[in-house]
């Protein structure tokens, strides 16, 4: 008996951008990740792949960024700092003087963590 089942298996590589802010800064901290995710999906012609696509995405937003968290909980303790890279906002930059208070509670926060 001949498989009757018109389905193929397609590839799909999904780049994507990870966005999340840290509440306890008030949501200044901003971490971004861009990654390529690689699934398996089944259907009869791309165009059912791209549909299936499309209503995960809608739907399973939260729980890829759940995934996404997860995974680099598990590694950013083991990242070295020196593999890091910086970009300044040069021409973002605030200048302004510091009153003596303003001193002290700066460095009273940095001790205090």
């Amino acid at each position: 008996m001949k498989n009757q089942n018109q389905y193929s298996a397609y590839r799909v590589l999904v780049p994507y951008t990870c966005i999340v802010t840290i509440p306890n800064d008030g949501h200044m901290t901003k971490i971004t990740i861009e990654t390529t995710s690689e699934v398996v999906r089944y259907g009869r012609n791309e165009n059912d792949i791209s549909q299936q696509m499309d209503i995960d995405n809608i739907h399973g937003e939260s729980i890829y960024a759940n995934h996404i968290l997860s995974w680099l909980g598990e590694r950013i303790g083991n990242l070295n700092p020196r593999d890091a890279s910086i970009e300044y906002g040069l021409d973002n930059r605030t200048i302004e003087p510091m009153t003596d208070k303003q001193i002290v509670e700066y460095t009273d926060s940095c001790i205090d963590g």
